[in-house]
């Protein structure tokens, strides 16, 4: 799902893409979603996941390519969406584990 960022931040023109993948049932890691930001500035942007199980629970999302680990509210992923604020040309890519 490509997103672009929100029109009245300063990164105006920059663009942040995101994905997803869902494991199979009974897996330890229940979902994966990847974003790049492929813009020579600071971007934002609100993903929203296609998962409709992520309400009425709470998320971590731990960056499999970083140290950063968020936890966050299903009901927010599942309404506005994840919140991404990235430095130019930034990847991460989250494992969602519900807790």
């Amino acid at each position: 799902m490509r997103r672009a960022a929100h029109l009245e931040s300063p990164a105006r023109g920059g663009e942040i893409a995101a994905g997803t993948d869902r494991a199979p049932a009974g897996a330890v890691l229940r979902a994966a979603a990847g974003n790049a930001n492929y813009a020579p500035n600071q971007s934002q942007c609100h993903a929203r996941l296609p998962f409709a199980d992520l309400g009425n629970s709470r998320w971590r999302l731990k960056d499999l390519l970083g140290d950063a680990t968020y936890d966050w509210d299903g009901n927010d992923l599942q309404g506005r969406g994840l919140y991404l604020d990235e430095r130019p040309w930034s990847v991460r890519f989250f494992a969602l584990t519900r807790l």
